[in-house]
């Protein structure tokens, strides 16, 4: 991280109500640490430390691999389904219904000073803390809710507010760690093939193109569309287009481009692509955006359904080839 992301960081206007409260679930529990609201954006931040059993964390500090972001997405993996907030769709506070917009878990360390700040500043605002002090923060796991409803601006939730927590149903993450070369352009006449974790069964894939997406392109026309000027000022517009240049940035640079897969595969399945170099990189606090992208077409070569993934890693536009990892499904 530079320092103009801790400069961004720590410039943030937000107020912050502290709840700390316990939560239990039955598995692994976690304390609701509180809400903080930037005007019309609610966010629900809570924090568990791992099971018993994680916690040897000097006993086992040198046999650890090295610190990557293919170890940290592997190991995320293993604890996922244990983790308390997992797939919450709706939360109620104090009778006002809300819908999880967004949600993010991730491991306090040491290179991740977004995490580290903001439990800071919930500490200023009275947060104890009590319960997580002999813990080691690499063994803290933080849990943040993205909230939207009509009352985010009126809403002032504290230790005695009412919290429920609405499950959807979750999908299921597996590891394939299959090494691909890619080429830009659609000469892909054969199917992929590489087997599931558990049973050994085989499961196909289908690629039908890979190219280069002009993410700045595809994102920011949305605004210049019309009902955007019709139901957003001109100045909220020009905000929200600075605000998302600026994250876009840290993920590709303006003049760079995202590579897009676009493939076939069963239905229920949907394949996670992710650059090599990516990979082996020691994970840097460069931001992530979600990107759900639709192919140009319905159906794929196969006449299944086409599918795509975007591939977050920045690269030049005469770019040829792709040395990229089948990561996961």
């Amino acid at each position: 991280m530079n320092l103009s992301i801790l400069k961004r960081l720590l410039s943030k206007r937000e107020a912050r109500f502290v709840i700390g409260r316990l939560h239990e679930n039955g598995k692994t529990n976690c304390e609701i640490v509180g809400v903080s609201r930037s005007k019309d954006k609610l966010t629900l931040l809570a924090v568990h430390s791992e099971p018993e059993e994680q916690r040897n964390v000097d006993d086992e500090k040198d046999e650890r691999p090295r610190l990557t972001n293919r170890f940290i997405m592997r190991d995320h993996g293993k604890h996922e389904h244990g983790w308390p907030l997992q797939h919450v769709g709706k939360v109620t506070i104090d009778g006002v219904a809300f819908e999880v917009r967004g949600q993010e878990c991730r491991r306090i360390s040491g290179y991740e000073w977004e995490s580290v700040i903001e439990l800071y500043e919930f500490m200023k605002a009275g947060w104890t803390a009590e319960r997580f002090e002999d813990v080691y923060g690499e063994q803290l796991v933080l849990t943040r809710l993205k909230l939207e409803g009509e009352d985010a601006r009126i809403i002032k939730p504290n230790a005695n507010s009412e919290i429920l927590f609405e499950k959807r149903p979750h999908v299921i993450s597996y590891s394939v760690g299959k090494p691909l070369t890619l080429e830009i352009g659609e000469n892909y006449p054969d199917k992929l093939w590489f087997e599931h974790k558990d049973s050994e069964e085989r499961i196909w894939v289908q690629i039908n193109r890979v190219h280069l997406m002009d993410i700045y392109e595809e994102l920011l026309k949305a605004f210049d569309e019309p009902q955007a000027a019709e139901s957003i000022s001109a100045d909220k517009i020009e905000e929200m287009k600075s605000e998302l240049e600026m994250r876009l940035g840290e993920i590709c640079p303006r003049g760079m481009f995202l590579p897009v897969v676009e493939y076939e595969c069963d239905e229920d399945i949907s394949l996670q692509f992710f650059a090599q170099s990516f990979l082996d990189e020691t994970p840097r606090n460069s931001g992530a955006i979600g990107f759900i992208m639709g192919a140009d077409k319905e159906t794929g070569k196969l006449g299944s359904k086409l599918k795509s993934c975007v591939i977050q890693t920045a690269v030049t536009g005469d770019t040829r080839t792709l040395e990229v990892e089948l990561f996961g499904y």
